[in-house]
């Protein structure tokens, strides 16, 4: 009976730290889901009802920014802006962020958004795609669709 002991505490040891581990993973999960949806909605709202898109052109990945120039972004907003409408309200959004559980994982952390938004003219939806670099969300992708954009 005693020599089962060291195992049985050995066990209960493995299983209390994957228990823990698997939990930090799922808090923080939820926290970067949070934060990310945050991020998503200040950049949409600052878009649509500022002058200057700060948020975005701010949190826009190097990739992005050099695939897409602040000054080609801002004609693309300036006219989706003035087909669109002023913002009238947000409608719904959908998405969440692909957070590995596992704290060793190598997968990239990446959030993905659809964000249907009620405009003046038309109903749009905005689609908004982030990975995290070194605890920092950055946009990858800012898209605009509306059927009177697509004329």
């Amino acid at each position: 009976m005693h020599s089962r002991l060291p195992l049985v505490l050995l066990s209960c040891l493995i299983l209390l730290t994957a228990i823990a581990i698997l939990s930090w993973g799922i808090v923080t999960a939820n926290r970067l889901d949070t934060t990310a949806q945050e991020l998503a909605l200040a950049a949409v709202q600052d878009t649509f009802t500022s002058d200057t898109p700060t948020v975005l052109i701010e949190s826009s990945e190097p990739a992005y920014q050099a695939a897409f120039p602040v000054e080609n972004l801002l004609r693309y907003l300036r006219h989706s802006r003035e087909t669109l409408g002023p913002l009238n309200s947000l409608i719904a959004i959908r998405g969440s962020a692909d957070v590995p559980l596992l704290p060793l994982a190598k997968a990239a952390t990446t959030a993905s958004y659809e964000i249907e938004l009620e405009f003046e003219n038309t109903i749009a939806t905005v689609q908004v795609g982030m990975v995290a670099i070194e605890g920092r969300w950055l946009i990858t992708n800012f898209d605009i669709f509306a059927e009177l954009l697509s004329n």
